[in-house]
């Protein structure tokens, strides 16, 4: 039986703009490991914490931040930054093979929740 992970965005607002937004994009994924469906890590200020290693398949990742008061940088291997994850916000990277990700916290070492798998 093929694996597979539905990711679904859903956007709804009536006041950033004249005109109200209400959109929803999903994209059905197969998937195969390397995954890991849910996990959680301390992420500490001062080195970063692989999340992804390099693998030489592509795949998805989910970040959310769970710390109230500190964001985290989302780096690929090379050390370049990808994004930064604020107190509490989310995020869904397509990752490129060979890319790996890792994160640092800010200020002070926080918990973040994440997911990987790997595009079959």
């Amino acid at each position: 039986m093929a694996s597979s992970v539905k990711f679904k965005l859903s956007a709804v607002s009536s006041s950033v703009g004249a005109d109200k937004m209400d959109f929803s994009v999903e994209k059905l994924v197969s998937v195969t490991e390397p995954l890991s469906n849910m996990a959680k890590v301390s992420v500490a200020t001062g080195s970063d914490t692989v999340v992804l290693a390099n693998t030489n398949v592509q795949s998805y990742l989910y970040v959310r931040n769970i710390d109230t008061t500190n964001f985290v940088t989302v780096k690929n291997a090379a050390g370049n930054t990808l994004s930064i994850i604020r107190a509490g916000e989310f995020a869904v990277f397509p990752v490129a093979a060979s890319a790996g990700v890792e994160l640092r916290a800010d200020t002070a070492a926080c918990i973040v929740e994440y997911g990987y798998w790997a595009v079959a």
